[in-house]
């Protein structure tokens, strides 16, 4: 459980909420700042206004001269026809600064001057313009391709009062850019745009900098001008932003805002620590008034005093049962130190106030059990001699942790002198070996009984047999063993005791029990007495009767010292432990079970020799399995990767047959399972003698061989006991002694030159063909049945088989497809026979002329080929 600090959470939440209300504050206060820059930028804009219609007016009476300049030129100049626009150009300072864009000049007598500018702005033509205006006054005009016009009219007369007709000037709003240029000046903004009525823009001009934000200040008003036919607007932007200088006043803002609150926080904090925290930390150290105490503290402070009152009285029963005892306790903390003592371990050890640790008054051959403890090992116990007081004391160490979570280690003395006093009068009275070997546990015995009872799944030869492996275990067990004087591999011995108990337990073919001993273990040389065979068979008799699906016993040597382990072993019943407990006692060894349930005895042993003279096997080396089950393949296939040796798996004897050609290299040794039985139960292996015409194959049989007789007991050896690498390595070991098996050599493949297959026909029909034939040098084989054919004449052509019985037509007719090479003949006329089948039928009785005309006849068509 996570624990949590109220004085943290608190000042962490206090902080947060500080936090909170001045990002609040500052964000508020923002706002409201930005709301008074833009009220200000728009009453600027305003002010602006004003400026802007008067320089729009200042511009329009700049032009009203220009046109009063010209008119005056035409009248006093006198220009002659066709000069007078070269006149008026001549004034180009006044064109050039003044404010019309182009004129027209129309005279009275019809003619019309357009000024060559009026290009630049329009397509249509000028005289169609001016109809609209008037004299003296402006006037404003659209074309058709969206130019919008002011026009000024002025007469032209001369002091004669004769009219020389009128001058036009125009004024363009959409591409005049010296208006727009001194509008834009005079409004100091950085947009203004001109819109008509309908909202069209008419004069849209921004500086270069000018770019559209969402903050902008915008502000519109309606363009008062003396033009007549005008509802003009105006509209001015400035890009001065009220967010130009956003960060400078956010940091501003944020560094009062956090000063503010960063103040109310430590004086909240200081308050809040001196009025509620100091009372919460000096609470542990109540003394007992409740008059000092807030009044939410009564219900803790009440509790806190029955909890005071509740530890005293068990500290004073603690103190009474550790004076009463008549034991020895002492109390250590995690580095041995000295905690608290009894009277009785006081007396025993009166240096003990001159001491530090526990360990600075006991024997050196005690330190080491009481490291084991402070460790965690639990159970740890050892005797000690105190001669100064004449008493041997057994020491129980169990270790615990502490309020402050660290392990420390009780020590409980019990006084023993009595009891070993008597222990060695008693060795005097009797044999040494009816104390120290296990003596029979009447209850443990009676629940193990009762467990066979009440389960169903044991049959009576079960329990008679369960009952005998066990009972004679625990005999050998608690009889002292004989002195070994002779050296064996481990693993021989490990193979012996499998091989006992699956003799027997009826009806197991193995035990189902995986065996972890390493090939390098296996080897090891040394003196083995009855004790270890008794322990090897006990943790495999555990294991058989094991309900977990992974049976398996490891057996591991490290130095001088063997460790057998056993997973699950921990929940066997009652009966296991006590006799692997009782066992490891009488060979001096000890016994652990870890927090995965795994029961391990390890054990001192007298090694002899650790590579045991073995040697690995050749490297390229093959092996061949015949009709083994799931499980047994599994085994061999493992220990095969170990041993590096390459695995051929064949599922029956039939497979072995018609694959074993495929095979590109010599089986240097066949294991075959009990099961591999051919035709009319004939063993396997008399079929393999036949076939290789050779009696010391390299074959061993694994199980329990029913079909075996014991010549083929004798000739080849039977692995029965449970598979593991050292009992496969010496098989395959045996093995090399041998000749290995080469496939393309077998008889059955080797084609003769005069050679028949005999197919069907009873035993008596066999004899008199088999007999006739091989006095005309005929070499001959008989196959049961018509199907058993295909797994002989697949490895050779050009071979005769002769049908003694009717056959299943079509599958006569698939093997002669198959097989077109060999001859086929029939001495049996039946229906819908292959073309390909020779019919030369023979009545009953065959004779040996019959037979020898059929083979004469079958040589002749082999010569006419």
């Amino acid at each position: 459980m996570v624990k949590l600090s109220l004085r943290k959470l608190f000042l962490s939440r206090l902080f947060v909420l500080c936090a909170v209300f001045a990002v609040a504050t500052t964000g508020v206060t923002y706002f409201y700042m930005q709301q008074g820059l833009k009220r200000e930028a728009h009453d600027a804009l305003h002010e602006r206004l004003e400026r802007v219609r008067q320089s729009f007016v200042s511009y329009l009476d700049r032009a009203e001269f220009e046109v009063g300049y010209l008119s005056l030129q035409m009248q006093l100049g006198n220009p002659k026809k066709g000069e007078e626009l070269d006149l008026l150009f001549a004034q180009h300072d006044i064109l050039f600064f003044g404010g019309l864009d182009f004129f027209l000049i129309q005279h009275s007598d019809g003619r019309v001057l357009a000024d060559p500018r009026a290009r630049l702005y329009t397509t249509e033509k000028i005289e169609e313009l001016i109809g609209v205006s008037r004299t003296n006054d402006w006037a404003t005009v659209k074309t058709q391709d969206g130019a919008t016009f002011f026009i000024y009219k002025k007469k032209l007369a001369r002091a004669n009062a004769n009219s020389l007709g009128y001058l036009y000037g125009f004024i363009s709003l959409n591409s005049n850019l010296t208006l727009a240029s001194e509008l834009l000046k005079t409004a100091d903004a950085d947009n203004i745009v001109i819109l008509d009525e309908k909202g069209n823009k008419l004069l849209d001009e921004s500086t270069p900098e000018f770019i559209l934000y969402p903050e902008q200040a915008v502000v519109s008003a309606d363009l008062d001008l003396p033009v007549r036919g005008t509802h003009y607007r105006v509209q001015l932007t400035n890009t001065e932003a009220p967010s130009n200088d956003l960060a400078k006043r956010i940091a501003k803002l944020f560094g009062v805002s956090f000063a503010l609150f960063l103040f109310v926080y430590m004086v909240v904090r200081a308050l809040v620590q001196r009025v509620i925290f100091d009372q919460l930390d000096r609470l542990p150290y109540y003394s007992g008034d409740a008059l000092n105490t807030f009044t939410e503290f009564q219900a803790t402070v009440s509790r806190i005093n029955v909890s005071q009152a509740e530890y005293s009285a068990l500290d004073r029963r603690f103190q009474l049962l550790l004076e009463s005892t008549h034991c020895a306790i002492i109390f250590c903390d995690e580095l041995a130190g000295i905690e608290s003592m009894n009277k009785e371990a006081k007396r025993i050890f009166p240096e003990y106030e001159n001491a530090k640790t526990i360990f600075d008054f006991t024997p050196l051959d005690c330190h080491q059990p009481i490291q084991k403890a402070l460790k965690g090992e639990l159970w740890v116990s050892f005797p000690m001699e105190i001669p100064s007081i004449d008493t041997i004391y057994e020491w129980q160490l169990i270790p615990f942790f502490n309020e402050s979570s660290y392990r420390g280690i009780v020590m409980i003395g019990k006084n023993v002198t009595h009891e070993r006093r008597l222990s060695w009068q008693l060795e005097q009275l009797q044999p040494a070996l009816a104390i120290n070997r296990p003596q029979l546990d009447i209850n443990i015995l009676l629940e193990e009984l009762m467990h066979l009872a009440s389960h169903h799944e044991y049959s009576e030869y079960d329990i008679r047999f369960w009952l005998t492996a066990l009972l004679g275990t625990f005999k050998e067990i608690r009889e002292e063993p004989e002195e070994v004087m002779e050296t064996r591999p481990f693993g021989e011995l490990v193979e012996q005791e499998c091989t006992y108990i699956e003799s027997l337990l009826v009806g197991l073919e193995t035990l189902g029990v995986e065996i972890d001993c390493p090939l390098a273990h296996a080897h090891i040389q040394g003196y083995w007495n009855r004790d270890m065979c008794n322990l090897i068979r006990l943790f495999l008799l555990m294991a058989a009767d094991s309900k977990k699906d992974a049976k398996k016993v490891s057996f591991r040597f490290s130095s001088d010292r063997l460790q057998v382990s056993l997973n699950d072993g921990a929940n066997a019943r009652a009966l296991y432990p006590w006799m692997t407990q009782k066992l490891a006692e009488a060979m001096r060894g000890e016994v652990k079970t870890s927090r995965h349930k795994t029961l391990s005895v390890n054990i001192p042993v007298n090694i002899q020799s650790r590579s045991g003279g073995h040697k690995p096997l050749p490297a390229d080396l093959t092996l061949a399995i015949v009709d083994f089950d799931a499980d047994t393949e599994r085994v061999i296939r493992d220990i095969s990767t170990k041993l590096n040796v390459k695995l051929i798996d064949f599922e029956s004897a039939e497979s072995f047959f018609k694959l074993q050609r495929r095979v590109d290299s010599n089986i240097d040794a066949l294991l075959i399972g009990h099961h591999a039985v051919v035709e009319n139960d004939k063993n396997f292996v008399e079929v393999l003698q036949t076939q290789y015409n050779r009696t010391d194959l390299p074959i061993v049989n694994i199980g329990k061989q029913v079909y075996l007789s014991n010549s083929m007991l004798e000739r080849y050896p039977n692995l029965t006991g449970t598979l593991f690498d050292y009992n496969v390595f010496k098989a395959v070991e045996r093995c090399l002694l041998r000749p290995p098996i080469n496939p393309l050599q077998s008889e059955f493949m080797q084609t003769h030159e005069d050679e028949c297959y005999l197919v069907g026909g009873s035993r008596v029909t066999q004899a008199v063909w088999q007999t006739e034939l091989e006095k005309l040098k005929v070499a001959s084989h008989w196959v049961a049945s018509i199907e058993d054919v295909e797994a002989l004449v697949m490895y050779r052509d050009k071979v005769r088989i002769i049908l003694l019985e009717p056959v299943e037509v079509d599958t006569l007719k698939t093997l002669c497809k198959n097989y077109p090479n060999n001859k086929w003949v029939t001495i049996t006329p039946q229906p819908h026979l292959p073309k390909s089948v020779i019919l030369s039928e023979m009545q009953v009785p065959y004779t040996d002329i019959k037979i020898g005309r059929l083979i004469a006849r079958l040589k002749k068509l082999k010569n006419r080929r």
